[in-house]
C-alpha cells in the first residue's frame, strides 16, 4: 500500500514526568514506549529520507523530535534502539554549542519550579501579565509565547535580565542539551535536521537573516556533522511563504511546519502534529490525529 498521505508526530521531550518542575513537562518515558509498540503495531516508521520506500499493508509515520534536548539520548535512543525504530531529530546547533536550551523554555522552566513569591516578583518587559491570580501553567505559556515569538536581537537583550532572575532560585536548573559531540553521535543512526541556529521565529525575521541562518546551519551539518542533510524544521511555527522559497533556492530539501494536519509526501513541506499525551487513550487518540479537534476547543 502507497498514498500520498503520511502522518508525521513532532515531539521534544521524553523523559520523567515530575511536579513542580517545567511549565512545559516532557512526554512519560513510559508512554513513549507504548507509543513505539502502538505504532510498531499499527504503522510503518519511516524518516524523511526513507519516505518514498513501498509499504504493503500500513500506513506510514514518522517521529520528528525537535530542539535536541539531552533527555532524547538519555531516554529516547535507548528505547528507539530497544524497537529498532530510527527517527528524525532537528536541532539547534547555538544551544548545543552553549549549553541552553531557547531563552523561553528556560522561563518555563523556571516557572513551574520557583516559589511564588518569585514569581508575583517576576517582571518581563512589554508584557502586562502577572502570576496573579492564574496557574503556573497558564502564566508559563503565556511569558514563553511572548518570548518565543520576539526577534532574536531582542531575545538576546532580554537574556541576561531573566537569567541573573532565575538564578535568584537557588534550585534553579533547566533543561539541558545534547552537546556537539552528542549530536555527532547520534547522527551515526538517526536522520539528523536543522532547527534554525537558535530557535528563532523566523515570521518575526529579516530576509537577510533568514538566508545567513540556513548558510550557518548548512556549514554546521557539513563541517561538524559531516552530512548533507538539507531538512529544515521552522521554530514555532513560524515563517512567512517567501521564506519556503529562500530556503529551497538555497538547497533545502524538506521543510518541516506545524500545521496540526496530515502531510503529503508529495513536495517540499511537510504538515506535522505537535504530540503529547497525558495516559494511553489520549496517546491512540491524538496519534490518529483527531487532537487537532481539541486544540480547537
Amino acid at each position: 500500500m502507497r498514498t500520498n498521505s503520511v502522518t508525521i508526530l513532532n515531539l521534544h521531550k521524553v523523559s520523567v514526568r515530575k511536579e513542580n518542575s517545567s511549565t512545559w513537562p516532557p512526554l512519560d518515558i513510559e508512554l513513549f514506549e507504548n507509543l513505539i509498540v502502538y505504532l510498531k503495531r499499527n504503522y510503518h516508521f519511516r524518516t524523511f529520507s526513507t519516505l518514498f520506500h513501498e509499504t504493503e499493508d500500513k500506513p506510514i509515520i514518522i517521529l520528528s523530535f525537535d530542539d535536541g534536548y539531552k533527555n532524547f539520548i538519555e531516554y529516547a535512543v535507548p528505547l528507539l534502539e530497544k524497537y529498532a525504530v530510527k527517527v528524525n531529530q532537528n536541532v539547534l546547533p547555538g544551544c548545543s554549542y552553549d549549553g541552553m536550551p531557547p531563552l523561553n523554555v528556560m522561563a518555563q522552566d523556571f516557572i513551574g519550579a520557583a516559589p511564588r513569591v518569585l514569581l508575583n516578583s517576576l517582571e518581563i518587559p512589554n508584557l502586562p501579565v502577572s502570576s496573579a491570580g492564574i496557574s503556573r501553567n497558564e502564566f508559563g505559556n503565556l511569558v514563553s509565547k511572548h518570548i518565543k515569538y520576539l526577534p532574536m536581537e531582542e531575545q538576546k537583550v532580554l537574556k541576561p535580565y531573566l537569567l541573573e532572575y532565575f538564578f535568584k532560585f537557588t534550585e534553579y536548573t533547566f533543561t539541558p542539551m545534547m552537546s556537539i559531540d552528542e549530536i555527532v553521535q547520534i547522527s551515526k543512526v538517526h536522520e539528523i535536521g536543522m532547527h534554525s541556529w537558535d530557535h528563532a521565529s523566523m515570521g518575526v525575521e529579516t530576509d537577510e537573516y533568514f538566508r545567513q541562518d540556513l548558510a550557518s546551519c548548512i556549514k554546521f551539518s557539513e563541517d561538524v556533522l559531516k552530512t548533507n542533510s538539507r531538512i529544515y524544521a521552522f521554530p514555532n511555527g513560524s515563517y512567512n511563504r517567501q521564506q519556503l522559497g529562500i530556503s529551497s533556492d538555497l538547497g533545502y530539501q524538506k521543510m518541516l511546519l506545524v500545521d496540526e494536519s496530515f502531510a503529503s509526501t508529495e513536495g517540499q513541506t511537510f504538515k506535522r502534529f505537535n504530540f503529547d499525551a497525558a495516559n494511553m487513550s489520549e496517546l491512540r487518540y491524538r496519534v490518529t490525529g483527531n487532537f487537532g479537534k481539541i486544540r480547537q476547543k
